[in-house]
């Protein structure tokens, strides 16, 4: 059996997406009492049923073996998502949304880059399509989807905002086909 970090690796996808959208049911019940904004019965139900459909959808990827430190991880990055869209929203006025997104991309890439480098050496095959999956990851998968959900954050309320991410399986599914 695999030991300690490695059995995090071990999660399958399907308990991993279920566990990550648990960030707009967050984000929902937390913009309550940290925001201000109203729970009501029929938002409450919109996300659980938003996160039921999440959980149907990733179902069938549900085999493996699920580590509790993957499981942990998994959790506390949706409930860090939804504590940083709520920070987004409360001090949208005071920080610049590129600067509040760009930033910790910045320093997070760097360190990312070198612990990857660290650990797995720097040998990369420089194709086309390489370049074409890097630049749409960047601009699109990141800097975009960023923008975006940073906008409609900032356009309304957080927890209905947060409802928005139900529909990356959906789009996900469209674009996959």
């Amino acid at each position: 059996t695999l030991e300690g970090g490695y059995r995090a690796m071990l999660l399958p996808s399907g308990l991993a997406a279920v566990l990550i959208y648990l960030q707009p049911v967050l984000t929902g019940v937390l913009a309550a009492p940290l925001l201000g904004e109203s729970l009501t019965a029929r938002k409450v139900t919109g996300l659980l049923l938003g996160f039921a459909g999440i959980v149907v959808v990733s179902a069938g990827a549900f085999r493996g073996h699920a580590s509790l430190l993957g499981v942990g991880y998994a959790v506390v990055g949706a409930l860090v998502w939804s504590l940083g869209t709520i920070a987004f929203k409360r001090y949208a006025g005071l920080i610049d949304a590129w600067w509040g997104v760009g930033l910790p991309f910045l320093v997070g890439g760097v360190i990312m880059t070198a612990a990857g480098a660290a650990v797995e050496g720097t040998d990369i095959t420089w194709s086309g399509e390489f370049v074409v999956a890097l630049a749409w990851a960047a601009l699109v998968g990141t800097a975009l989807s960023w923008s975006l959900w940073f906008e409609l954050v900032s356009a309304g309320e957080a927890g209905r905002a947060a409802a928005y991410i139900f529909f990356v399986p959906l789009v996900s599914l469209v674009v996959g086909a």
